[in-house]
């Protein structure tokens, strides 16, 4: 069953979906180049990401026309609500509310990734690596 959240911004409903896991892979692999822009988002190790910082991060590091295509294809496959079944329905729809692409990004990307990722430092965790890593990032930052 295909998770989905409703989410709210300036009086305008959206329901953000999950990803089919093609277009899920297809996106982390083109993020995986600009993931130094996901530590944007992290202030260590222990903590939760912050998907709109991490975006901010990954879109500073990319040129603009393909931060432009990104951030409408993560849209256009993450949003169920309004429909954005081609590019003029994204235009039209993001001329008026241009600002609401970035929140709307890092819920979807956090709707499609954040579970992958808390799994992982989960694992980590359970490895001790984690752990590992974090004392050592304490370390660094006392000393």
């Amino acid at each position: 069953m295909q998770n989905t959240k409703q989410k709210s911004i300036d009086g305008i409903n959206y329901e953000i979906t999950e990803m089919p896991a093609t277009k899920r892979s297809i996106i982390a692999l083109e993020l995986k180049q600009i993931m130094t822009g996901l530590s944007a988002g992290v202030e260590n190790i222990d903590s939760d990401i912050n998907y709109s910082k991490s975006i901010a991060g990954i879109l500073d590091r990319i040129e603009p026309e393909k931060g432009a295509f990104l951030l409408r294809d993560i849209i256009m496959n993450g949003l169920r609500f309004p429909i954005m079944s081609t590019i003029e329905d994204y235009d039209e729809h993001f001329k008026e509310n241009y600002d609401h692409q970035v929140d709307l990004v890092a819920w979807i990307m956090e709707l499609n990734f954040g579970k992958t990722i808390d799994n992982i430092k989960k694992k980590l965790m359970t490895t001790g690596l984690l752990t590992l890593i974090s004392s050592k990032a304490a370390e660094k930052q006392t000393a």
